[in-house]
């Protein structure tokens, strides 16, 4: 068997000494193991509940809107949800999270008042 190939395979296994298993591990929580990998998730049922939805698709980090897309206005953030969310995110080790702009933001918008 090629030395590489071997390389990866192994790297892919469990090593666990006490019982000397060598099955498989998932790709997905090998690579999560060295990189942040997430997805939009929704915030419809609370923010904490997107850090679960989140955590339910493999990831360690999200993309959430504040608000509605379509809109200019951001939803109020009350301080026990927030806390909820922070110790949903610390619990999990689930961040960074980023905020995803409004669709009205067009940087490339040849109209003036569009632009600003």
């Amino acid at each position: 068997m090629d030395c590489e190939y071997t390389a990866v395979i192994d790297s892919f296994n469990h090593n666990d000494s006490s019982t000397n298993d060598a099955s498989l591990c998932d790709p997905r929580e090998y690579f999560c193991s060295m990189f942040r990998i997430g997805s939009h998730v929704s915030i419809s049922d609370g923010l904490p509940a997107a850090v679960e939805r989140a955590v339910d698709l493999g990831g360690n980090c999200g993309q959430i809107f504040v608000g509605s897309p379509q809109g200019w206005a951001v939803s109020e953030i009350e301080e026990e949800t927030a806390a909820d969310f922070r110790d949903a995110t610390t619990e999990h080790d689930v961040a960074p999270w980023i905020v995803h702009g409004t669709y009205l933001i067009n940087l490339a918008t040849p109209d003036e008042v569009v632009f600003r």
